[in-house]
C-alpha cells in the first residue's frame, strides 16, 4: 500500500495494471491504467501507459476506443511500428 500523496503512487497504480493484465483481469487492468493517465498527460513520455490502454480498449472490442486512442497516439510517434499497423487493422473494425 501506497499513499496517493507518495511520489511513486502512480508507478504503483501503472505496475498494479500490469500485474492485473498477467492475471487476465483486464477490466481491472484498465481501470488502473486509466486513473494512471487521469493524472499524466498524452504525451511521448506516457506513449506505452496509452498503448496499455488503447490495448486493452481493443481486447474488450471497444473498438472505437482503441482506434480513437491509436490515432491520437499516432500524431505523437507516427514512425511506432505497432501503432500504424493498429489503426489499418481497426479501421476495418470500426464504423465510420
Amino acid at each position: 500500500q501506497i499513499p496517493s500523496n507518495d511520489s511513486n503512487y502512480l508507478s504503483a497504480l501503472e505496475l498494479a495494471g500490469d500485474i492485473l493484465v498477467e492475471l487476465g483481469r483486464y477490466s481491472e487492468a484498465l481501470n488502473q491504467y486509466r486513473l494512471v493517465a487521469g493524472k499524466r498527460p498524452l504525451n511521448l513520455e506516457n506513449l506505452e501507459l496509452y498503448l496499455k490502454i488503447a490495448r486493452l480498449y481493443e481486447r474488450a472490442g471497444s473498438f472505437q476506443y482503441a482506434f480513437d486512442l491509436y490515432q491520437r497516439l499516432y500524431y505523437l510517434s507516427p514512425d511506432h511500428p505497432e501503432i500504424a499497423k493498429k489503426i489499418r487493422e481497426l479501421k476495418m473494425k470500426v464504423k465510420r
